[in-house]
């Protein structure tokens, strides 16, 4: 994540069924934003912190078993979803809900479906190959931090969002109060860490320069 790419060994069918889930779950929410009824049955909820939305999980798993997921939910893709939103309503309640729709479009798709973060796909020597001083692109591996031979590998796509690069685990360990990342880069892979670093990191456009605001907003 962070570099236009996906996870990798992904077939084009599976792809094509990923961005057809993001567009399928942003147009439900622009749909709510009509109707004032959504695909994630979002209720207000009024607390000190201001007008929040609640989430009716009964209605949205039950639309997305159907609608998204092929009729079935297996209990890792049940709890990696439960742990997405309970990250959302705990620290974005109230902000736009196409964000949260995005995200988890984002996270169908980086993590082949599981919903669980994920290490990417391929051998060390693939990452070798296109994260590597030492392999085909030493210019820019040098320049996204990983500036000795193994970071290639250490540093290839984990999470829900498939974070990569050296530089991008820095910046992602600083931001979620978690430094010892970039030494520990498997930990990308456990969820309280991979949930803020998907959201915190589309919202804040932390490695791409676009954030969810410029697309979707009040305007």
């Amino acid at each position: 994540w962070g570099d236009e790419r996906s996870i990798g060994d992904v077939s084009p069918a599976l792809k094509d069924r990923s961005f057809a889930f993001e567009r399928r779950l942003v147009a439900r929410l622009d749909i709510y934003n009509q109707r004032e009824h959504s695909v994630l049955a979002l209720h207000p909820w009024v607390t000190s912190q201001g007008r929040l939305h609640m989430i009716n999980r009964d209605f949205f798993f039950k639309q997305t078993r159907l609608t998204l997921f092929g009729g079935s939910l297996s209990t890792k893709q049940v709890n990696g979803l439960t742990g997405l939103l309970d990250e959302w309503e705990k620290h974005h309640a109230a902000r736009d809900d196409r964000w949260l729709a995005y995200a988890l479009a984002t996270a169908h798709h980086e993590t082949d479906r599981t919903m669980q973060p994920i290490h990417e796909y391929g051998t060390r020597e693939r990452f070798m190959k296109l994260y590597d001083i030492s392999g085909v692109d030493p210019k820019r591996a040098k320049s996204m931090g990983n500036t000795k031979v193994g970071d290639g590998a250490d540093y290839c796509g984990r999470g829900f969002v498939q974070l990569t690069w050296k530089n991008n685990y820095i910046r992602a360990g600083n931001e979620i109060g978690y430094p010892e990342l970039v030494n520990n880069p498997d930990d990308a892979m456990k969820p309280e860490y991979a949930r803020p670093i998907l959201y915190d990191g589309m919202i804040g456009g932390w490695f791409t320069g676009k954030n969810l605001p410029d697309y979707f907003n009040p305007n």
